[in-house]
């Protein structure tokens, strides 16, 4: 008589886990994938059909894709479109998984410095003095002239430029700031200590700070507040609130420039060149 083959109890307990894990209802399932991380989902869709159809559902990509783009402040989550079909039922028209592919490779090459896409357009007629990007907003500045870039929008063919808005400056200007969550640009007239503030996506004034001698250097804090930091070249370094023009902190030596400041509740940390 033909002996059995020996199936351990490990193996066993695998075979009573996927069988109870088979018997949920799809609801239940669907809420143990939701816990999973992409790589496991990817994995699981080998298991068999049912868990391929599960894993396949977009609800769980959008999930996904949800989870990742809050990560960064430049992806904005994007509406759930959806179609009738033949059943007359609401479905999903968006490929989740291909979405969230495409922002998980997008970032990963752009941490390697291998960018997943170029486009080339001619900002200006005058050569860029500076730039800075925040979020979807591209500013770019030549000696009187700014201007805000929406690139929200992705480009599709060679030579299209992106929509934007310009405003006209009455000096030259030397340095560009951003503060992300207030949503505010910073432009320093450096020679005649002025720095003008303005929203970031309309270039609408907001402000004038009046530093009241030639500024060397200007930064943002790195810190939920933002407070705004300038160094003249005088060796005077004053830290300002920029929703009231409040100065925070003042004090005077003999370095010229502050390369990265850290504000906390009771001190300032400043990191100088």
């Amino acid at each position: 008589m033909t002996s059995l083959p020996y199936i351990s109890s490990q193996s066993n307990t695998q075979l009573f886990i996927f069988h109870s894990a088979m018997s949920l209802p799809y609801e239940l399932l669907l809420r143990v994938f939701y816990l999973l991380t992409p790589r496991d989902v990817c994995k699981c869709r080998r298991v068999c059909t049912a868990w391929r159809d599960i894993s396949c559902d977009p609800s769980i990509w959008r999930n996904f894709y949800a989870r990742f783009a809050r990560t960064f402040v430049d992806v904005p989550l994007m509406p759930v479109a959806t179609a009738e079909n033949e059943d007359g039922y609401q479905q999903d028209t968006i490929d989740w998984e291909e979405r969230y592919t495409f922002l998980r490779t997008r970032e990963t090459k752009w941490r390697k410095g291998r960018p997943q896409y170029t486009h080339v357009w001619k900002a200006h007629a005058f050569p860029i003095r500076c730039l800075v990007l925040s979020d979807h907003t591209l500013v770019t500045a030549t000696d009187f002239t700014l201007r805000a870039w929406d690139l929200s929008v992705p480009l599709q063919h060679a030579g299209e430029v992106p929509g934007f808005v310009e405003r006209e400056m009455e000096r030259v200007l030397q340095y560009l700031n951003v503060a992300r969550n207030r949503g505010t640009l910073f432009v320093t007239f450096a020679v005649v200590g002025l720095i003008h503030m303005y929203d970031l996506k309309t270039l609408d004034h907001k402000g004038i700070l009046n530093i009241s001698e030639p500024i060397s250097f200007v930064t943002v804090a790195n810190d939920l507040d933002e407070y705004i930091v300038v160094v003249t070249f005088g060796g005077l370094v004053k830290v300002f609130d920029p929703s009231d023009g409040t100065v925070l902190f003042m004090m005077h030596n003999g370095f010229t420039a502050v390369r990265t400041t850290y504000i906390y509740p009771s001190y300032v940390q400043f990191h100088l060149n």
